[in-house]
């Protein structure tokens, strides 16, 4: 039986090429395995909203009426001995769900998030859902709808070697996300996704690898986006290719 800590590896993206590999393969067929690697995912969630909330300044504990101020002396031992505990606290969380401080994932990052929904798909997820032109427009007029652009079924349909399976909308932080799935001729999901630019910054195409995943990203004035799915990094940068050709970005 895999350990938590295997499986903590692996969505941090730090198991070797072949073992993520094997793992991505078995989570096909092994629904409890699935079932633990989202609860991980979940336990990971409530750490990181911790660590986000200290890093806020946001008290531990209720307020409580204040007592008399102690002397600056004591005071200066006080704070000490309150960051102290502080990291007792952190280190006891992180050690307590798998996690080092080093390796927790970065706050706020929408592609972090992506890559922990994504990496749940295995082919049997969107083999059965037909591309039903009629379906597709009406999910891809609200997707329009959402992200405050137009995003044509037709143009994004056209991605060499890829099935359009579906558009849908998601959320991030009060921000609508759009996925539009897609399987390789193998099963293989991939995920096109798309969220406002609100920093209003360009940047150009990066690769990286997300849970182990192989995901290209990009932003233009008024959006940001991401490709990811797979194992090869190569195909990946070439279906982003199309996609950009495609939207215009």
């Amino acid at each position: 039986m895999l350990s938590d800590e295997h499986l903590t590896a692996w969505l941090d993206g730090e198991l070797p090429q072949h073992e993520a590999d094997l793992l991505q393969r078995r989570l096909a067929g092994d629904p409890g395995l699935a079932a633990r690697i989202e609860a991980l995912r979940l336990e990971r969630a409530r750490l990181v909203a911790a660590f986000a909330a200290l890093e806020a300044g946001a008290p531990p504990f209720p307020q409580m009426e204040s007592p008399p101020a102690p002397p600056p002396a004591r005071r200066a031992r006080l704070a000490r001995s309150v960051a102290v505990a502080a990291l007792v606290v952190l280190v006891a969380l992180a050690i307590g769900t798998g996690y080092w401080l080093g390796s927790r994932p970065r706050i706020g990052d929408w592609r972090t998030e992506v890559a922990h929904y994504q990496v749940l798909y295995v082919p049997d997820t969107l083999t059965g859902l037909q591309p039903d032109p009629a379906r597709l427009a009406r999910e891809f007029s609200l997707a329009s709808a959402r992200i405050g652009r137009r995003l044509d079924p037709d143009a994004l349909s056209r991605i060499d070697g890829l099935t359009l399976r579906r558009a849908q909308v998601l959320g991030f932080r009060g921000q609508a996300l759009i996925q539009i799935a897609y399987t390789a001729p193998d099963g293989t999901p991939i995920a096109f996704c798309i969220m406002r630019n609100t920093g209003g910054r360009r940047s150009p195409p990066k690769n990286a690898r997300l849970m182990g995943l192989a995901s290209e990203s990009w932003q233009d004035a008024g959006h940001a986006y991401l490709v990811i799915g797979g194992n090869d990094p190569g195909s990946i940068a070439g279906i982003a290719r199309q996609i950009r050709r495609q939207v215009g970005s």
